[in-house]
């Protein structure tokens, strides 16, 4: 359950202190990644582990707060992610899908 977040932990530790990996473009992936593995496990996690599923939800909650909070500074994330040579405009294509996000493409 945890994997994700371990893994990405593990991943972007000590990076920014190099400079030469950025943190900002790597943030709303990164995000993005915890927030669908929250949603896919609330899909399989028993309705009977309530305690789980609150915790899950509580984490989501959490995450999403953080998630919305770039909204406040859209321009810098999305500048930082469409300057990025590995993701591009085809990030914006794959992951904003959703509500009123196709909008900001």
């Amino acid at each position: 359950m945890l994997e994700p977040f371990y893994t990405l932990t593990l991943l972007f530790k000590g990076r920014a202190d190099a400079g030469y990996h950025g943190v900002i473009w790597e943030a709303l992936p990164t995000l993005e990644i915890l927030l669908n593995h929250l949603e896919g496990l609330m899909c399989t996690v028993p309705a009977d582990k309530i305690v789980l599923r609150l915790y899950i939800q509580q984490a989501w909650e959490k995450l999403k707060k953080y998630y919305n909070r770039t909204d406040e500074n859209y321009q810098i994330y999305a500048a930082a992610t469409l300057l990025n040579p590995c993701l591009r405009k085809q990030y914006f294509y794959d992951y904003w899908t959703r509500g009123e996000l196709p909008g900001y493409i």
